[in-house]
C-alpha cells in the first residue's frame, strides 16, 4: 500500500522480503553489522523468523523536506506471531525525520516482534517518532 511514485531525490525504499529473496549481500551485511549486543533473545528470534519490513536509504548529503512515515498494521482476526525487520540507512550529512506507527485490533491475542536497525552516517541527522496503537490484548516483544 506504499506510494513510492513520488519519492524525494536521494531517497530509496525497498521491501526487505525482496532484498532477502534476491540474496543481496549488501543488505545481508548491513543487517548483520547493525545487530545489538550478543545474547538479545528477542532480536535473535526476529532474525530467525523475519519475513518482511522496509529498507530505507537516504543518500549522503540529502536533506528530506518531508517526514517519512512507516506504518505497520496487524489486521488479522486470529492469534499469530509477526516478525518484521526494517533497516534505515542515513548517509553522511543527510537528514531524515522518521515517523513509525504500529497498529492492531482489540480483542486479538497476537505477538509482535519488530526490529528497526539504524545506520547513521557522520554528521547525519535522524529524528524518530514512534507511535504504538496496538490492540488491548497483544503480547509485544520489541528489541
Amino acid at each position: 500500500m506504499s506510494d513510492l511514485a513520488r519519492l524525494e531525490p536521494g531517497l530509496r525504499i525497498y521491501s526487505l522480503a525482496e532484498a532477502l529473496g534476491h540474496g543481496s549481500p549488501e543488505f545481508t551485511r548491513r543487517l548483520a553489522t547493525a545487530a545489538p549486543a550478543e545474547g538479545d533473545v528477542a532480536y535473535e528470534l526476529n532474525t530467525a523468523f523475519m519475513g518482511d519490513g522496509a529498507i530505507v536509504e537516504v543518500e549522503a548529503g540529502a536533506e528530506l523536506a518531508r517526514p517519512l512515515h512507516l506504518v505497520f498494521v496487524y489486521g488479522a482476526e486470529r492469534a499469530t506471531a509477526i516478525f518484521s525487520r526494517s533497516l534505515v540507512i542515513v548517509g553522511a550529512g543527510a537528514g531524515l525525520t522518521l515517523l513509525e506507527s504500529h497498529e492492531g485490533p482489540d480483542g486479538v491475542d497476537y505477538q509482535i516482534n519488530t526490529a528497526l536497525d539504524l545506520v547513521v552516517g557522520d554528521r547525519a541527522r535522524l529524528n524518530r517518532v514512534k507511535v504504538n496503537t496496538e490492540g488491548d490484548a497483544p503480547c509485544i516483544l520489541r528489541p
